[in-house]
């Protein structure tokens, strides 16, 4: 340690007393008696320290105790016998040096600096934790040279002691109140070093440390210091190590430097600074002051970096400069007159939050005030509000009516005078679903300015979400901007446009089909017949059976294969019948079949039923469906089925299926189906009127014919006011389709019924006759491709029956691919078709088979109304028949279906060209064995392929007695089809 020279210079001094003065060898020896003396000195310090010995506060508190057991009289009758009698008697000296209050005080005073003054000087616990902190650095390249040199001015007499980074000791100097004194550092250079100041509560200035270069800091504790000056205004100068600035109760505090700190990134709270006056922050990174509510600053030059402002009650701030105004966003101004706020809220053209009170305006418009309208706001507490606080008084030369009504309601305590108001009308800009988008108050007489496309804060162009099934584009202003005479409102419009959607059919992760398809769409699979045959070689056979979800386009859509399987094991057929077998089973015994591990005719011999149905339906996981009839049933004109479904109680996509047959001889306005009310002439009615009629509303179309079994499918899509009919029209080429119209109202509550029509007070009357063999409710839409797959054929059962050669073979035909290969099985029908049909429309038997229309017939229009599960079954064959024309020549024809020929049903033909058409069934041996029925159980005739020899139309039939004929096409009535296929 280093002492001042009161303290420690023995060789001049000696002994006052005697006059002595020590020599140069006394001198050294009283030096080292000395160090020894003032280091146990520090150390008993020390000690009595850590026990309160030099506590102000303990000393006091025993001085205070002490005294008070003298009554407080006694010090009465002291005060006025010293001095207010002395005072009496004209003696001046008490008023001007002797009334300085009562001697507990001033002790108290002595006490409290005494224990600073002592604790610096042996740097104890009471010195060490009143500190200032900072740390320096050396700038590799400077304008002002580094000097970390101090300048400190104590406020009291004390020891100045300061610790410079590592040092082994402190820093000493005895110093006196208000006079300079420095501190040369040990180091010329600084990395990051700290610089620990004690008793920081006595210092009041510090000179100049921008040269020390600052970097972390701490001078809170410091109390009483007067000035702080860490930047430099020198040109090129800057601390760059300077990123905080930790100032505290620093009550003293009149001048404040940060200039040229760029660093500073931060906002400076100097609101326990009351006595700052001057504040210089210019190239300073500050983005924040908060000033003193009330302080007494005159002077702040603040930098262009600032965010935020707070000056409450600032009444001497005479010099504010801002260096820059672009990023002020936030702004407190209350009751700060020498400050030209209207300046500065002008400049600060990103601000969006202010709290502005006590304001005396003159404007010349109401520019200002239409910004801080549009503002947020802060409470008293500093708080976000919604709207900007204004208070006190303005004026301006012009105001309009529609805007003082809004200030006075944002800013009641703000009183705003005019000269001149003016009428104006509120102008709203909406969007389509009600929200305000801009709302302008246009004086009368003009017009308002398009919101999208003025200079001045533009809004953004109106959307509209998009609804699942379209986009929506903002179209425009429903209406013009026109001479305001009144409030008006204008709205937003849109253009929809049908979104798409990806929809995928999958089979087994592969993907089969990828359609885009607009919402509303359905997209039908249109590609092969899925397979699946990897796990066959582990004897488990799947068919495809169908998709999981329909193809209705309302997202985006993976639909996968649904199969049926089966796995075979030893005896799976065993106690089967082919009748009761699935698709899939049945395809499994081909299959065994083929790679020899059954043999077929050990399981299916002649005649063995096998049942296939025709038609299509359609269950999805996705669409809520409901059968309504799962039987054939029969309407007798006295009975009828009430389904309790309200199927038009509300504007609703559907499609109904009805597989069914109305009866001649009904009575007019007999039903078979419907949900109508007739009291607004609305729903769907199927009803006799001299044949099948169908009402929707009140238009109607003939669907079908009376005593013809058809399926007819009814198809609304919500939204519109018609109705879809499809039917069957099984004679025809082509399905039936119909579009029907004019319906007035979609709201009834009259349930579905069949048999009979419902009234809307619960009756039921016209009742009709006929069959419905099955109907399906499904509750959405399908599309136009699937209602014509349902509604392309009733659900019409076909029994076959297995047909064998002579010596029991079930191989008939080869198969159509020229592989060589015969199919494994074929069947004939046990009955016919439902309706008669004709062979050619031509009347002639050239060509034979291959140019028949009725094979066109059977392998479009009955080969498509087969299930997918079956047209995997039924194989493609070779079918041969003469060539007709008298002809011995025989050609083939590829089908899945036909006709028999007369060599198949009769033994004895056995001339050519008939035996080239094909070998007897077996079971075909007599006429009763040929006979044949149709489904309603009348014994009909039916077609062979074969072409009559020696005729040129005459093709062969089966009467219904069972024998053969041949038969001119010209007189050929009622002839029906009696069908076969191969598997």
């Amino acid at each position: 340690m280093t002492y001042g020279k009161e303290d420690t210079d023995y060789r001049t001094e000696g002994n006052p007393s005697s006059g002595y003065v020590f020599n140069a060898a006394e001198s050294v020896f009283f030096c080292r008696i000395r160090d020894l003396m003032v280091s146990d000195l520090r150390k008993l310090y020390i000690s009595c320290e850590s026990k309160n010995c030099w506590s102000a506060t303990s000393l006091i508190n025993e001085f205070d105790s002490k005294q008070n057991e003298w009554p407080e009289e006694l010090w009465r009758v002291d005060y006025v016998r010293k001095y207010e009698r002395t005072y009496r008697n004209g003696n001046t000296r008490f008023l001007e040096q002797m009334m300085n209050g009562k001697k507990k005080y001033q002790r108290r005073q002595f006490e409290r600096d005494q224990e600073i003054y002592m604790a610096t000087k042996f740097v104890g616990n009471k010195a060490a934790s009143d500190q200032i902190m900072f740390r320096c650095n050396t700038p590799v390249s400077a304008v002002v040279k580094p000097d970390y040199t101090l300048h400190l001015t104590p406020f009291s007499n004390m020891y100045l002691s300061v610790m410079f980074g590592n040092a082994s000791s402190v820093t000493q100097i005895r110093a006196k109140a208000g006079q300079q004194y420095s501190i040369s550092c040990p180091y010329t250079t600084m990395d990051d070093t700290a610089v620990l100041i004690y008793a920081a509560s006595r210092i009041q200035s510090m000179g100049d440390v921008s040269a020390c270069y600052i970097h972390d800091n701490d001078f809170s504790k410091a109390e009483k210091l007067k000035e702080l000056i860490i930047g430099n205004t020198t040109e090129g100068y800057s601390n760059e190590f300077l990123t905080n600035l930790v100032i505290g109760n620093n009550r003293l505090l009149e001048k404040l430097d940060v200039r040229n700190t760029p660093n500073l990134v931060s906002s400076l709270d100097l609101s326990r600074c009351g006595n700052l006056k001057e504040l210089y922050a210019t190239g300073s990174g500050l983005t924040g002051v908060l000033f003193a509510n009330g302080g007494m600053v005159e002077t702040a030059l603040l930098p262009d970096t600032l965010t935020s402002i707070n000056m409450r009650n600032l009444k001497y701030l005479d010099n504010l400069n801002i260096a820059g105004y672009d990023q002020i966003t936030t702004a407190i101004i209350e009751n700060c007159d020498t400050i030209d706020s209207v300046d500065l809220l002008n400049k600060a053209t990103k601000l969006n939050r202010a709290r502005i009170i006590g304001v005396n305006w003159s404007l010349e418009n109401t520019t200002l005030l239409d910004r801080l309208y549009k503002m947020g706001g802060l409470d008293k507490n500093g708080y976000n509000v919604d709207q900007s606080i204004v208070t006190g008084s303005v004026h301006v030369p012009v105001m309009k009516e529609k805007l003082l009504a809004q200030y006075n309601e944002a800013w009641p305590d703000l009183e705003i005078t005019y000269n001149t108001l003016v009428q104006q009308f509120t102008v709203t800009f909406k969007n389509d679903n009600g929200d305000i988008l801009d709302v302008q108050y246009v004086d009368k007489g003009t017009k308002a300015v398009d919101p999208l496309t003025r200079a001045e804060n533009p809004i953004p162009t109106p959307t509209k979400e998009s609804t699942v099934s379209t986009d929506y584009t903002f179209a425009g202003w429903d209406k013009a901007l026109v001479d305001a005479f009144d409030d008006q409102i204008i709205t937003a419009t849109y253009t929809g446009t049908t979104r798409s959607y990806k929809v995928k059919y999958v089979s087994k992760g592969n993907v089969m089909q990828e359609t885009t398809a607009p919402y509303g769409s359905s997209v039908l699979y249109t590609g092969e017949i899925p397979t699946y045959t990897s796990e066959e070689s582990a004897y488990k056979y799947y068919l495809f059976d169908g998709w999981d979800q329909g193809g209705y386009v309302n997202g985006d859509k993976t639909i996968n294969a649904v199969y049926d399987s089966c796995e075979y094991k030893e005896g799976y057929f065993s106690d089967k019948e082919i009748a009761g077998m699935r698709p899939v089973e049945i395809y499994m015994m081909t299959r065994l079949a083929a790679s020899g591990i059954i043999t077929l005719s050990d399981y299916v011999t002649a005649k063995d039923a096998l049942t296939v149905t025709l038609g299509n339906d359609f269950t999805y996981t996705d669409i809520e469906e409901k059968v309504l009839i799962s039987e054939e049933t029969v309407f007798t004109g006295s009975n009828r089925v009430d389904t309790g479904v309200n199927l038009l109680s509300e504007d609703r996509s559907f499609v109904l299926a009805i597989d069914c047959k109305m009866d001649t001889g009904n009575s007019t306005n007999a039903v078979l189906a419907q949900c109508f009310s007739g009291l607004n002439t609305s729903g769907f009615k199927l009803y006799y009127n001299n044949g099948v009629s169908l009402a929707w509303g009140s238009a109607s179309a003939s669907p079908f014919s009376a005593d013809s079994r058809e399926m007819i499918v009814l198809r609304h899509i919500k939204g519109e006011n018609g109705l879809h009919v499809y039917s069957s029209s099984t004679t025809s080429d082509k399905s039936y389709y119909a579009e029907l119209s004019g319906i007035h109202s979609m709201s009834h509550n009259v349930s579905l019924v069949f048999g009979c029509s419902k009234l809307e007070d619960g009756s039921y009357e016209q009742y009709g006759k006929g069959t419905v063999y099955w109907s399906k409710l499904w509750y959405a839409d399908l599309g136009d491709d699937v209602c014509a797959k349902i509604a392309y054929w009733p659900h019409e059962e076909i029994e076959f029956e297995a047909c064998c050669e002579q010596n029991g073979s079930l191989k008939r035909y080869y198969l159509s691919d020229n592989s060589g290969t015969r199919s494994s099985m074929t069947f004939i029908s046990s009955k016919t078709l439902t309706h008669p049909v004709i062979m050619d429309p031509a009347y002639s038997n050239e060509g034979g088979w291959a140019k028949f229309e009725l094979n066109k017939y059977l392998n479009n229009r009955v080969y498509n109304a087969l299930p997918d599960k079956w047209k995997q079954l039924i194989k493609k064959v070779k079918i041969k028949s003469s060539i007709g024309k008298q002809s011995l020549n025989v050609s083939s024809s590829d089908c899945y279906i036909f006709v028999p020929s007369i060599s198949e049903l009769v033994p004895s033909m056995t001339e050519e060209p008939y035996a080239s058409e094909g070998t007897i069934i077996s079971h075909f041996s007599s006429n009763a064995s040929r006979i044949c029925y149709n489904p309603n159980g009348a014994a009909v005739q039916y077609w062979t392929r074969s072409p009559s020899l020696g005729w040129d139309n005459y093709v062969f039939r089966i009467t219904n007695t069972g024998s053969y004929q041949s038969i001119t096409q010209t007189s050929a009535v009622d002839i029906y089809a009696r069908i076969m296929i191969s598997i």
